[in-house]
């Protein structure tokens, strides 16, 4: 009995031990292990008791790989994987968790992943359609005033752009002194680019625009506003010489800078009321008077030229509008004289009637040179041109006469009441003798126009015959004209080069 008792006894004390070292190997390995979560990519837990936490989202464009989790000490345990995603372009994995040491757990791979970024965007929409664009120059003047205003434009180009990149070279840094620089250089080449590109599309447009001259002047406007800029930079820069901090010459500096800056800045807004006055009155009388003489010539032995192409037509188009630029030009003297008394008291009378009798004077000039313009300036293609011119003259002297007759009448009512009524019997007499001289100039005038149309007809006409004579002689197109087939003009196919003067001599071995 007593060894059966104690076989039983030694069995429940060795069942009692093997029940303690069991709890106390359950204890000992239970693992401390966490699971770390990777930007784009999932981390894995060691074996253990980990805890889990998730993953931040992974940066745009790619993702990235997730790191395998620490390993746990103790046994059978497994940690349970961090959850994170990352959107981006890329796709990331997770690698396998390390095998916990002294236990036969292991961690389970992370899943990292990563969502591809979305498609590129539309592309750029189709180009619009050309513009016209600037014409190409049509004769050498036009060709050579083109070339001229190009390489102006080009230079302030180059000068603008080395402007604007001083501020970015490291050897002179961004400052005040180097900024009013580059805008003292970059200014300057501006109102150099903007003189280039009035030459180009103003006299580099002859033929091809009514008035290239006043083109070119007006450009002028945009070159005194860039260089008021230039000037008001100026300013800044020697403001910003003395900025510094304990600049004894900072007073100084900075009053002789904003001096500099407000004359720029004043000169840059008189650009606006110069573009005006450019564009308008008296100047642009001038301008187009100017444009008129010379585009014929100009435009001399173009196949598309205005009149006969031919010496007679274009020397009278030249004189012709010379001649109507001048009147033009004095009339618009009248006009601005005439309206110079409204700003004076009492004057009015005065200046309106110089005024007048000068615009009534410039008119009659300006209708004698549309007479050669529109008469001998088309020799060769009207079969009167003499009748044309010679109708203009008699008109002009009408209008003479007219202005006479008006001016006269001014004077004998010009001192009717007022101050200056005792002057009225001597300025009666006067006005009525100038208002019948003009009269009897007008009827002249009025009686040759008449005769022109009537009676004189066949006089002009067989004058007109021998003036085309000559003008089909002096061709320009290459038609049978002299100079056409000495310069090799033509119009439309070679044979019409053996129908010159040249071109006779020529077959003839002369």
């Amino acid at each position: 009995m007593r060894s059966v008792s104690s076989g039983n006894i030694f069995k429940q004390t060795l069942l009692a031990s093997l029940i303690a070292a069991t709890v106390l190997s359950l204890a000992a390995c239970s693992g401390s292990g966490s699971v770390r979560s990777s930007s784009g990519g999932l981390g894995v837990g060691p074996a253990g008791s980990g805890s889990s936490s998730s993953g931040s989202s992974g940066s745009e464009g790619s993702g990235t790989s997730g790191s395998s989790g620490n390993s746990g000490t103790g046994s059978s345990g497994s940690g349970s994987s961090g959850t994170g995603t990352g959107t981006g372009s890329g796709s990331g994995s997770g690698s396998g968790g390390i095998t916990g040491t002294g236990g036969s757990g292991s961690g389970s791979g992370g899943n990292g992943s990563g969502n591809g970024g979305s498609g590129g965007g539309n592309g750029g929409g189709g180009g619009g359609n050309g513009g016209s664009g600037t014409p190409q120059p049509s004769n050498l003047i036009g060709s050579v005033a083109t070339g001229a205003g190009g390489v102006v434009s080009g230079l302030g180009g180059a000068v603008s752009t080395v402007g604007s990149q001083l501020t970015n070279q490291s050897l002179l840094g961004n400052n005040a002194l180097t900024q009013g620089l580059s805008g003292v250089i970059a200014n300057t080449g501006n109102a150099v680019v903007a003189l280039g590109s009035g030459v180009s599309s103003g006299l580099g447009q002859i033929g091809n625009s009514s008035d290239p001259v006043g083109t070119t002047v007006q450009s002028l406007g945009g070159v005194v506003n860039d260089s008021g800029k230039a000037v008001n930079d100026l300013g800044q820069t020697v403001a910003s010489v003395g900025s510094f901090q304990g600049s004894p010459i900072q007073p100084i500096t900075s009053t002789l800078g904003g001096v500099v800056s407000t004359v720029g800045n004043d000169v840059s807004a008189g650009s606006t009321p110069l573009d005006h006055t450019l564009s308008t009155g008296l100047v642009k009388t001038v301008t187009q008077a100017v444009s008129n003489t010379v585009t014929p010539v100009a435009t001399l032995g173009q196949s598309n030229t205005a009149g006969g192409g031919n010496l007679v037509a274009t020397a009278s188009q030249v004189g012709g509008n010379a001649t109507s630029g001048v009147g033009s030009i004095v009339s618009a003297v009248g006009a601005q004289v005439a309206s110079t008394g409204s700003s004076v008291p009492g004057a009015s009378p005065v200046t309106q009637l110089v005024g007048n009798t000068v615009q009534g004077a410039g008119s009659a000039v300006t209708t004698l040179g549309n007479g050669v313009t529109a008469g001998l300036g088309q020799s060769g293609s009207i079969s009167n041109p003499v009748g044309v011119t010679a109708a203009g003259a008699t008109n002009a002297v009408t209008g003479v006469g007219q202005t006479l007759a008006s001016t006269g009448q001014a004077l004998a009512s010009a001192t009717g009441s007022g101050t200056a009524s005792g002057l009225s019997p001597v300025t009666s007499l006067v006005g009525n003798v100038v208002t019948t001289a003009g009269n009897t100039v007008a009827s002249v005038g009025s009686g040759g126009t008449a005769g022109v149309n009537g009676a004189l007809q066949p006089v002009t006409q067989t004058v007109s015959n021998v003036v085309n004579g000559v003008a089909s002689l002096t061709g320009t197109s290459g038609t049978g004209g002299l100079i056409g087939a000495a310069t090799g003009s033509s119009s439309s196919s070679s044979s019409n080069k053996d129908q010159g003067l040249l071109g006779l001599l020529g077959k003839h071995s002369l």
